[in-house]
């Protein structure tokens, strides 16, 4: 199969009636392959990033949210649409706040972090725990443009270890 972009363009004779058509056939299958490859590229992503637990979002140099996950919802309760073109560090807990802010500067300075330990807000005003990773965004002209954030929520083991320091603790002051 040969896909073809045609133009076909009527011609008239000397005496003004449509004599004939001239025809241009250009072949345009490699193009109709990219777009289709594009497209499923499109489907594959869209199906991870609805499908994922952990909670993905972009940010301009600024830290203001340029697309996030839709397991916000799910995780954090806030509905993605509204979390778009607000500061990302306005879902930081004020207490972690500075670590976070710490991290993303070094993002935005080219550098990769892995697993900072923060809370973020739910929408009811709670706090679960997340490990925080980013990386550096590149522009056309290979400066840093943005980051992407990974959120992946270890609120349980955080609260677990936290318990277990506790129990510990009392152990120790009984002992």
């Amino acid at each position: 199969i040969v896909w073809a972009d045609v133009a076909v363009t009527p011609v008239r004779n000397a005496a003004g009636d449509f004599d004939h058509f001239a025809a241009q056939v250009v072949d345009v299958t490699s193009e109709v392959a990219a777009n289709e490859a594009l497209q499923r590229s499109v489907r594959r992503f869209r199906l991870l990033a609805e499908n994922a637990s952990d909670i993905v979002y972009r940010t301009d140099l600024n830290g203001v949210i340029e697309w996030i996950s839709p397991s916000v919802s799910e995780v954090l309760g806030w509905d993605p649409e509204l979390l778009v073109g607000t500061k990302s560090t306005a879902l930081v807990a004020s207490a972690d706040l500075a670590r976070v802010s710490s991290s993303r500067s070094r993002v935005i300075r080219g550098f990769r972090e892995e697993g900072v330990l923060a809370q973020f807000l739910t929408v009811r005003g709670g706090r679960r725990w997340m490990s925080v990773s980013a990386k550096p965004i590149l522009g056309e002209d290979d400066n840093v443009a943005g980051a992407v954030v990974a959120l992946r929520d270890v609120d349980s083991e955080q609260r677990a270890h936290q318990d277990l320091a506790l129990a510990q603790e009392r152990f120790r002051l009984a002992m």
